[in-house]
């Protein structure tokens, strides 16, 4: 299991043909040195709320470790989003009950 601890972050919505998938996508900046990166996980299955922490559990094992007040996005993530009917970048709001409570 990996953890991620981006210093941005939001939840894609993603409607296929017959579901609809929930996806962290996760920013992090480079500093001086160093380059801004930025990356989505696999799906998410399951979240918990630590405090003022959301853990992201996704299909590949990875967990998201998402603080609350970092909602948002960095200049690099919404570069990289494409103009498409069937993804939504979801309002900032409670995500424990995103998956209906799963």
């Amino acid at each position: 299991m990996s953890e991620h601890k981006p210093d941005k972050w939001v939840i894609l919505k993603i409607k296929t043909s017959d579901s609809v998938l929930y996806k962290v996508m996760g920013g992090w900046y480079g500093g001086y040195l160093g380059s801004d990166t930025w990356r989505i996980n696999s799906g998410i299955t399951k979240v918990e709320l630590d405090g003022d922490m959301y853990k992201f559990h996704g299909s590949s094992g990875s967990v998201y470790l998402c603080h609350k007040n970092n909602y948002g996005m960095t200049v690099l993530m919404g570069s990289v989003l494409p103009e498409d009917d069937r993804l939504e970048v979801l309002d900032d709001s409670d995500f424990t009950g995103l998956l209906g409570g799963a």
